[in-house]
């Protein structure tokens, strides 16, 4: 191979690099918040809280605003977002769960595995805000 098609293909390479990482780049200033809801009785809840805060350590752009269902105010406004976000019968009143952008994820492994393709992927599109009903 010649230095021209290296260059030619290292340019390519590079481009397609920078087309593919755009999304990424678009919300790195762009706020998203995370709504999580748990309960300190569930062992799931332990598993998600410390990954909810490196996301949040590791991209300032993510805010977790983050209720404890245990209390009333809490279970309250988990049934308000439930409604909101039309949650199934089957997910509601279970934890944790989180809202984020148009979507909600139930339980760890479903938080832990698309949490981050949910604040990527869903640029420009806002998690819905619901008025707390405490107030």
């Amino acid at each position: 191979m010649d230095a021209k098609r290296i260059i030619h293909l290292l340019a390519v390479a590079l481009f397609g690099f920078f087309i593919t990482s755009l999304p990424l780049l678009a919300t790195t200033q762009e706020e998203v918040i995370v709504v999580y809801f748990y309960s300190k009785n569930c062992r799931s809840c332990r598993k998600v809280t410390p990954y909810l805060n490196t996301v949040a350590t590791e991209h300032p752009q993510v805010r977790i605003r983050a209720y404890n269902i245990d209390d009333k105010a809490g279970q309250a406004l988990l049934i308000a977002y439930e409604r909101v976000y039309n949650v199934t019968k089957p997910d509601r009143n279970i934890v944790p769960k989180v809202f984020v952008r148009h979507k909600y994820l139930r339980g760890a492994t479903a938080i832990q595995k698309q949490l981050m393709d949910e604040i990527v992927s869903g640029s420009g599109i806002p998690t819905l805000t619901v008025p707390d009903p405490a107030e």
